[in-house]
């Protein structure tokens, strides 16, 4: 009797979850409230259009589009997406490092954390040199 309530709880939770989660199994509250959607939205048009009005040179737009699209789609990204995909063991790594006595069996154990945070930062200085030369250069 006992297995069966259990089992019956947890298909009620399991039917429970899927309702209340929205598309692609994410969870109706973790959406944007609508306003705050149309409100990313006429924001990115309105800066577009102020942009496109008072530029006459579309190689700086071009330019700086380049600038930072490529240094986050090919550097910030992929870091982010990976610090996200093993945030729990790369939160771990730094609780058995303090373990560890030598410096370099410490920073073994934290290597994919460094490299990750060392590619994240390199991309964001990437799109501050190449939005500075794109401006300069002009």
């Amino acid at each position: 009797r006992a297995t069966q309530r259990t089992a019956s709880s947890e298909a009620d939770n399991a039917n429970l979850l899927s309702s209340a989660s929205g598309p692609g199994g994410v969870a109706a509250a973790d959406h944007l409230p609508p306003f705050f959607h149309y409100g990313i939205t006429v924001g990115l048009w309105g800066t577009s259009t102020i942009i496109a009005m008072v530029t006459s040179d579309l190689g700086l737009v071009l330019s700086l589009t380049g600038a930072i699209a490529a240094s986050v789609v090919a550097y910030m990204l992929p870091a982010a997406v990976f610090w996200k995909a093993d945030e729990k063991e790369l939160r771990a790594s730094w609780v058995v490092a303090k373990e560890q006595s030598g410096l370099r069996d410490r920073l073994y154990t934290v290597r994919d954390t460094i490299f990750v945070a060392a590619l994240f930062l390199f991309g964001f200085c990437l799109i501050i040199l190449g939005t500075l030369s794109a401006i300069l250069l002009e």
